[in-house]
């Protein structure tokens, strides 16, 4: 597997009325924070509800492993997101220097202020790997699709191809950690996919996957799809 691009997001929550958001939202500490992350641009948002946020976007992250283009960084009222091209280990470390920017602005009450409840992570992978399409379902399946599909939605007004967009897994979590209904965390239904990647020819063998959780664990699970399905 030759990976191409590693876009790794994170969601980090903590408890109420910890992050001090008025306080960040003050113009010198905006752009404190902003020259932090190097952000190209970094404001104060809101919507019609009220709500408020300070988002920062096209940043970067250095450190002695090297320099990481940051997406997008939001401080909101109880969350931080972040989005990088970067591993998740990476994303840790910039979650790590945010909270500690936060905590200047506070005088911490307890030992665990500002310690996440709650970090919830995405990563998305593009990767040369050594397989070929049609083996990311059953062999029957992908013949009959190719061949009976395209007959059965056969137009007298145009020419019907048919790809196979992704293969998608649907993961459902069940809260066991008493944490998650004390602070009234809702768990939300996420996916792992992989399929290939839009706009590249299949013949490359370039995918697409995405998946909730760290990039280690999605590499690792990546590595042992590619190596089932190039024996198959």
């Amino acid at each position: 597997m030759d990976i191409k691009r590693i876009v790794s997001h994170a969601i980090v929550l903590l408890r109420h009325d910890e992050i001090p958001l008025q306080r960040l939202s003050q113009r010198t500490n905006i752009v404190r924070l902003g020259s932090v992350f190097e952000f190209n641009q970094f404001e104060l948002i809101g919507d019609d509800s009220g709500n408020r946020a300070v988002s920062g976007q096209a940043g970067s992250f250095r450190d002695e492993t090297g320099d990481y283009p940051i997406a997008r960084l939001v401080v909101e009222e109880r969350r931080i997101l972040l989005a990088m091209e970067a591993s998740s280990d990476v994303v840790d470390r910039v979650v790590e220097k945010a909270l500690e920017f936060l905590s200047s602005l506070t005088n911490p009450s307890h030992d665990d202020h500002l310690k996440p409840l709650l970090v919830s992570y995405e990563s998305e992978i593009i990767a040369h790997m050594d397989f070929t399409v049609d083996k990311l379902v059953p062999t029957p399946m992908y013949r009959i699709i190719l061949s009976d599909g395209l007959l059965a939605a056969a137009s007298p007004v145009a020419r019907t191809t048919v790809a196979l967009e992704q293969v998608q897994f649907q993961l459902n979590f069940d809260p066991i950690d008493p944490i998650i209904d004390k602070n009234g965390i809702t768990l939300s239904q996420k996916a792992f996919t992989i399929g290939p990647r839009p706009n590249v020819p299949i013949e490359e063998q370039i995918y697409f996957s995405k998946a909730p959780f760290e990039t280690e664990k999605h590499i690792m699970i990546l590595s042992r799809v590619e190596a089932a399905l190039k024996q198959s």
